[in-house]
């Protein structure tokens, strides 16, 4: 397995280059704010640790579907989907 090989199975892709899925990785944008948001409310209540763990959570699933949607590889498919 090509770790690095580009995966093109999907109809959105534009081509193999890093911005062929540029308003699918734009739209990770929406996990960032969801995060920031979240972690901003969670420090001014004083949240327990699960909150922060889930907040990290959802940051790191931004960061994964962003990978993916700008290298399309198979490390960047696992980055994808093991966080969720």
């Amino acid at each position: 397995m090509d770790w690095f090989a580009p995966i093109d199975a999907y109809c959105e892709r534009l081509g193999p280059g890093l911005l062929a899925e540029p308003l699918n990785a734009l739209s990770n944008a929406a996990f960032f704010i969801a995060a920031l948001w979240a972690a901003s409310a969670a420090r001014r209540r004083g949240s327990e640790p699960i909150i922060w763990l889930l907040i990290a959570l959802v940051f790191v699933i931004g960061l994964g579907s962003l990978a993916f949607h700008i290298f399309a590889n198979s490390w960047s498919s696992l980055a994808d989907v093991l966080p969720i």
